[in-house]
């Protein structure tokens, strides 16, 4: 819990540093929005206890309508751990979230997101390869998007829980 209080009071701290006060992007005021992501991902709980932080990588498609708070987004993401036990642990996913904006003035709008997804699981072990499986799963979260001179990015941290396995990763994105 120290970790995941630790990433979400950096991640403020950098949104706010980072973004500067100006009207919106061309790309923030788009309906239908192309993304990238990157970042930490933290394992929890008794997963936690078993593997180590290791990495997320991604790619998103967002709507929101330019007169409502309000959409929709869709991302395939990738994210493996290792572990001090030459285990390791992937899961590729494919979540449908809903997403409400923070209207406000200025390059800084926070938001929060929540949604369902499947998730396929594996791990290895030397040799050895576990059985995989594929999991419903959910995630709640939030971020806050900025301007970084044209392009529209995004810091973000989501918490994730499939089956008996939750994980929470912190990213960095931009949208085209």
């Amino acid at each position: 819990m120290k970790r995941f209080l630790s990433a979400v009071a950096g991640l403020t701290l950098a949104a706010v540093v980072a973004a500067p006060a100006s009207a919106q992007s061309a790309t923030e005021l788009r309906t239908v929005r192309f993304g990238v992501q990157g970042g930490l991902s933290m394992p929890m709980g008794d997963f936690g206890d078993a593997a180590n932080s290791g990495y997320i990588i991604g790619g998103l498609v967002d709507w929101r309508s330019a007169n409502l708070p309000f959409g929709l987004r869709f991302n395939v993401d990738y994210q493996s751990w290792g572990s001090d036990a030459d285990v390791d642990w992937s899961s590729l996913s494919g979540t449908a979230d809903a997403m409400f904006t923070v209207p406000t003035t200025g390059g800084i709008s926070p938001y929060v997101l929540g949604g369902v997804g499947m998730y396929r699981l594996d791990c290895s072990a030397g040799d050895f390869d576990c059985e995989g499986s594929n999991e419903f799963g959910f995630n709640l979260g939030g971020g806050v998007n900025f301007n970084l001179g044209e392009m529209g990015t995004f810091a973000e941290i989501r918490y994730h829980n499939v089956d008996d396995s939750s994980f929470v990763p912190i990213v960095f994105g931009i949208r085209f």
